[in-house]
């Protein structure tokens, strides 16, 4: 069975209306579901699978879509106004009815997320859930007297506001303040620095939650595509304070609150190959093509090791799914050496029931490595493999070691790199059997080294050797 929603969500997600209009729909009794007229609220039925019809006519949900925006001054955090001012909506090139994610009063700028993802709403404006990280001009300096006050609570208009944390960013006689906060009401910000006699000169939002990490503080844009509206869909960057607006389409990346950190055992699944291959800016999407067996266990938000790289599956269709590499990955990885019809090895996350067949293995590459030598003895191969010293510092004889997301076990180590001798079963169900002398190779070392080293060095205050 597949995943049952209310009669409500998938209505709103087919774009007809609201949730709260749908239930008015709904006890209307102009709702059938598989040809059975359904009046009651609480009423689920599964998006895929039934056939949900208002007044005979049969909805098509909508696909979720979910972008990033960087909304400039002057625009409206909404999805319409009567006065005819822009609104934050209209920096995307979407016909699926989008609504942001929170807001931004009309004159500061800053990060914004647009989506017609309900769940995500919620979660990204549920107070207390995410910090929010704002850059804040103030005129003139405020007191540590005002400062403290800040931390502390102001109450404003019946409600008591307070910042998480704020930390001076540049000083000046009209400094810049770098504010984080967990409530989110409006306009919070300006208030609270109004009430201890100071005035916002230029308010920008450079975090939300998990998008805090890899967007520069300068440059909200730079770290994934960013699509200037109105630019016929060129690619630009702008950097500094006052950028352009930026969209960022982030769908299939949004942080569900259900993906969590996964482990692996480095026990291959099956190789898929590279179906189709998509390279911007924002990194790499690729397609892969697997078995209708691993692709019957994997649903959106998954996590799948893909040769060796914990990637999420974003998008999936009936025989394959999509993954995306960022930047950052892409860098520290032989990903960006694939090409379509390349094999990658995969491995769904592994479950605690599951048998641990080879090792621990988070899906974090350490760094890239280099096959240099491939021999045959007898119906195995030994595979000699270059490696930098960030890796061998964890690696020890007859330890385990993950490559392309493969467990293997050293068979000889010296400064420059190790050997392993890979059996006949793994040449045939990994991509070691087409791999060639110079080709990348990611590299994972050991966890339990990992924790090991950290462990002596928090208690001796030296750099620990765990080279083995």
């Amino acid at each position: 069975m597949g995943t049952m929603w209310r009669l409500q969500k998938i209505m709103a997600h087919a774009g007809l209306a609201s949730r709260r209009k749908s239930e008015e729909l709904i006890l209307q009794g102009r709702v059938t579901v598989n040809g059975r007229v359904v009046d009651r609220l609480g009423s689920r039925a599964d998006p895929l699978r039934d056939e949900v019809r208002i007044d005979g006519v049969l909805l098509r949900p909508e696909e979720i879509e979910t972008y990033v925006v960087n909304k400039p001054r002057g625009v409206l955090s909404a999805v319409s106004d009567d006065r005819g001012r822009p609104v934050v909506t209209q920096l995307v090139p979407s016909r699926v009815r989008l609504v942001p994610a929170g807001r931004l009063d009309f004159q500061s700028e800053g990060l914004m997320v647009l989506t017609n993802d309900g769940d995500l709403v919620r979660t990204l404006t549920r107070a207390g859930n995410l910090e929010k990280v704002y850059h804040v001009k103030v005129a003139r300096h405020p007191s540590p007297a005002a400062l403290r006050r800040l931390r502390s609570g102001i109450r404003a208009g019946g409600k008591r506001m307070t910042a998480r944390r704020i930390r001076l960013l540049e000083p000046g006689k009209n400094p810049w303040y770098e504010v984080v906060l967990t409530q989110g009401r409006y306009r919070q910000i300006r208030i609270m620095l109004e009430a201890v006699g100071h005035r916002v000169m230029k308010l920008r939002r450079v975090g939300i939650g998990p998008l805090w990490d890899g967007w520069p503080r300068d440059n909200i844009g730079n770290s994934r595509t960013g699509r200037s509206a109105g630019s016929s869909g060129g690619i630009e960057r702008r950097a500094g304070r006052g950028s352009a607006p930026i969209v960022v389409d982030w769908t299939g990346g949004k942080p569900r609150s259900e993906v969590r950190n996964r482990m692996f055992t480095g026990i291959v699944r099956e190789t898929a190959p590279i179906r189709e291959q998509e390279m911007g800016p924002w990194g790499a999407r690729l397609t892969l093509q697997c078995s209708p067996g691993l692709l019957g266990e994997l649903e959106i938000g998954h996590s799948i090791s893909v040769d060796g790289v914990c990637l999420t599956v974003f998008r999936m269709t009936e025989q394959a799914f999509q993954v995306e590499a960022t930047p950052e990955t892409l860098l520290r990885t032989n990903l960006s050496d694939k090409r379509v019809g390349d094999p990658l090895n995969l491995e769904p996350a592994a479950k605690l029931s599951d048998f641990l067949g080879g090792h621990l293995v988070q899906g974090h590459v350490d760094a890239p490595g280099r096959l240099v030598s491939r021999q045959p003895e007898g119906n195995s191969w030994i595979f000699r493999i270059e490696a930098p010293s960030e890796v061998l510092r964890y690696c020890t004889f007859k330890g385990s070691i993950a490559v392309n997301g493969v467990s293997l076990t050293l068979s000889a180590l010296n400064s420059k790199g190790f050997e392993a001798t890979i059996i006949p079963h793994t040449m045939a169900v990994t991509n070691f059997g087409t791999m060639t002398v110079g080709d990348r190779v990611n590299l994972e070392a050991d966890l339990i080294s990992k924790y090991v080293e950290t462990h002596i060095r928090h208690h001796t205050g030296q750099p620990a050797d765990c080279s083995g």
